[in-house]
């Protein structure tokens, strides 16, 4: 094991393994270069902000956008080998990020009449193509997809309380959701035993 250069014929043998760059360091430069840009938007916007007379402080609402934008990208890279998890822990950032938007400027209702179910029907209907697309047994998915049908029930919140003033995304998105969990209950086997190995109870 000296761990010199193998030479064959007085030439130099070729990496048997050659080095495969990491995704961090693959993009590195891209995201040194996003990051400057973001940089940059902030100390723009805070200052026009604090120059010009405006009522509100706005730029706020361009920091949570662009924190919110970092903590996606961190968390697709730290989820990047399970497309299940990303997706999910992207539809709860994103659903967090907006209806905090939404209540800082003036809770407008937008996000829960909207953004919010609709997140979380792309979510179900995502992880559900993923299944059917990796041909994988459902076992393998199965936490992910509890998880995203008790999340589409949140919408049924703002239908109760009349929080949501467009009713019918919200009602898709339970609807979705107790289509999703009625198909789990019936056609995957052994269930409350797969739900116990997976959370370790």
């Amino acid at each position: 094991m000296c761990q010199n250069q193998l030479i064959s014929d007085g030439k130099p043998e070729k990496e048997v393994f050659p080095e495969i760059p990491l995704v961090q360091q693959k993009y590195r430069l891209a995201l040194r270069i996003l990051m400057f840009i973001s940089f940059i938007s902030i100390t723009v916007c805070v200052t026009i902000n604090i120059l010009l007379p405006f009522k509100t402080f706005w730029s706020l609402i361009v920091i949570l956008g662009i924190a919110g934008m970092w903590l996606s990208i961190y968390t697709a890279l730290k989820k990047r080998r399970n497309i299940s998890k990303n997706l999910l822990w992207q539809a709860v950032l994103i659903s967090a990020l907006v209806t905090g938007i939404d209540w800082f400027t003036g809770w407008h209702k937008w996000s829960i009449n909207f953004v919010v179910p609709s997140v979380f029907v792309f979510a179900m209907l995502s992880n559900s193509i993923v299944l059917l697309i990796m041909h994988r047994r459902a076992h393998d998915f199965i936490i992910y997809l509890v998880v995203d049908g008790l999340l589409g029930l949140i919408p049924l919140i703002f239908l109760l309380t009349g929080w949501a003033n467009v009713i019918w995304p919200s009602l898709v998105c339970v609807l979705l959701s107790l289509t999703l969990l009625a198909a789990i209950l019936i056609f995957v086997r052994n269930m409350d035993d797969e739900l116990k190995k997976r959370l370790h109870f």
